[in-house]
């Protein structure tokens, strides 16, 4: 077979090779409730999280009904094909401006938990975990 034949085989045949599939990246939009719980302050509340979403990248606001400071307070992250969220945010709260970072994964689209972490001035204030739904 010539270089010519060989070459344009060679095309032909990757072009009927299957092309790999991107994962979706889940939806997560819209207003998720659910419960926080504090392993260093031993506290626990409900929670409420509005997302917008656009394609990786979220927004919103988290709310903390009942609680010392329930805010609302605006976070910015973003998803994973895998489910992933990671999200940071400040709570402004009793003269303090407590920075928080949320680790999460989302399943079904319908379910998320993960932990989360708050520090002023450099040095961790609390931590926890989290589990909410829609």
């Amino acid at each position: 077979m010539n270089r010519k034949a060989w070459l344009l085989a060679l095309i032909a045949f990757a072009l009927l090779l299957p092309m790999p599939c991107k994962a979706a990246t889940p939806a997560i939009k819209g207003q998720w409730t659910g419960q926080w719980y504090s392993m260093y302050l031993k506290q626990s509340g409900n929670i409420i999280v509005s997302i917008k979403q656009v394609s990786t990248t979220i927004s919103g606001t988290v709310y903390f009904p009942g609680s010392t400071c329930p805010g609302p307070f605006a976070f910015r992250g973003n998803v994973t094909s895998s489910g992933k969220v990671i999200m940071n945010g400040v709570m402004p709260c009793g003269g303090y401006n407590i920075r928080f970072v949320v680790n999460g994964w989302v399943h079904g689209n319908r379910f998320a938990a993960g932990g989360y972490g708050q520090s002023y001035a450099g040095e961790w204030y609390d931590f926890g975990s989290f589990v909410i739904r829609r």
